[in-house]
C-alpha cells in the first residue's frame, strides 16, 4: 500500500492553528495540533537526503498496518527548510488524549490475552 492518497503537498506543521510540542521519551519530536478539523498528533522526522528514505519506509509500513490496536496515518506532509534549517518530513495520525502509548501499558498493565 503506498503513502501518495495521504501526501498533502504544500501543507506543513505551520498549516495548523495550535502546535505544541509534546513531552515524551520518543526520539522524534511529537506535536499535538489543532486543525479546522480537530486535534492530531504529529511525528516529525527532520530529514536529509538519506533518511528521507526511512522515513518513507516508516509511513509505509505503519500505513500498510491494519489493526485496532495500531494507529493509523492520516496525512503525510513535508516542509522543505532553505538555509541552516533541516527539512522535515511529518506523519498526521489521529491524537489520543489519554497519552502516549507505552505510558499507558506501563500504568494499566492490560493482559493481552483477554479481548
Amino acid at each position: 500500500m503506498d503513502i501518495w492518497p495521504l501526501w498533502c503537498p504544500g501543507h506543513s506543521l505551520g498549516q495548523f492553528e495550535h502546535v505544541t510540542l509534546l513531552n515524551n521519551s520518543a526520539r522524534h519530536r511529537v506535536y499535538k495540533v489543532t486543525g479546522e478539523d480537530g486535534d492530531h498528533a504529529v511525528k516529525e522526522f527532520p530529514v536529509d537526503d538519506a533518511k528521507l528514505n526511512t522515513c518513507v519506509k516508516e509511513a509505509r509500513f505503519l500505513r500498510r498496518l491494519r489493526h485496532p490496536a495500531v494507529v493509523q496515518i492520516e496525512a503525510v506532509l513535508f516542509d522543505e527548510k532553505t538555509g541552516s534549517s533541516t527539512s522535515s518530513f511529518y506523519i498526521q495520525m489521529p491524537f489520543y488524549a489519554n497519552g502516549a502509548l507505552d505510558e499507558w501499558v506501563e500504568c494499566c498493565k492490560p493482559d493481552s490475552l483477554k479481548s
